[in-house]
């Protein structure tokens, strides 16, 4: 597999606003490694979102390319990216988007049926297992603590063994203290599956986790 999962050249997005057009993201190239995680920060509205949306093939972009294993993006139909995203990305978002009337084991095994894989129950378990809710496998949503949500959101995230990793504010409803552990839960798995990972955080404070640290201003990435 490509030691640089995802890439970005000279990537461009422009929105309207009124008669202007706003270069959202402007030529913005990045590549992501495997066995990093990567910290992108920045204001609102300097098009970090924007930035994750385009990496995880949920909207398009105007200029520019984007790879991922290898493979360019620019003129896959939307059946192929919805099988992409399926088998080669994994997300974590703000809020863990669990399925309430599941319990924790049942929402790890609906990924697997959704990728039509055959659920192996010792794959559901080594995935819990590290992300120490094996004695949580048969509890529901609401038995669970946000902290406990967001670990399930990750193990779900893993589930489908993709490349890329991407996070958005994974820990924004937590403390600090739980911040840390979910983060430094995340950067764990991705060294040690290999994945290439790309978080977008406001916390600062989870930075010393982080392999590389950009930070977003004006449609610009800038390393820190």
């Amino acid at each position: 597999m490509n030691n640089v999962p995802l890439q970005l050249h000279n990537v461009t997005k422009t929105f309207k606003d009124g008669d202007k057009d706003i270069a959202v993201l402007n030529s913005v190239s990045f590549q992501a490694m495997k066995g990093e995680l990567v910290a992108i920060l920045g204001p609102s509205g300097s098009g970090k979102s924007t930035f994750l949306s385009i990496a995880g093939l949920l909207q398009g972009f105007d200029e520019g390319e984007m790879f991922i294993n290898g493979q360019s993006v620019a003129a896959l139909t939307e059946k192929e990216a919805a099988k992409l995203r399926l088998h080669e990305l994994g997300y974590v978002f703000q809020a863990s988007h669990l399925v309430p009337y599941l319990n924790v084991h049942e929402q790890l095994a609906l990924m697997f049926q959704m990728a039509k894989k055959k659920v192996s129950r010792n794959q559901v378990d080594g995935l819990l297992h590290a992300v120490g809710l094996s004695h949580r496998k048969n509890h529901y949503v609401h038995q669970l603590s946000g902290g406990e949500k967001q670990r399930v959101a990750i193990a779900r995230a893993f589930v489908n063994n993709p490349s890329i990793i991407l996070a958005d504010e994974p820990t924004p409803s937590l403390d600090s203290e739980r911040s840390w552990d979910i983060v430094e839960l995340l950067a764990n798995e991705v060294k040690e599956r290999k994945k290439a990972a790309i978080m977008v955080t406001h916390d600062e404070t989870v930075l010393p986790l982080c392999d590389r640290v950009y930070y977003m201003m004006d449609g610009q990435l800038k390393a820190q």
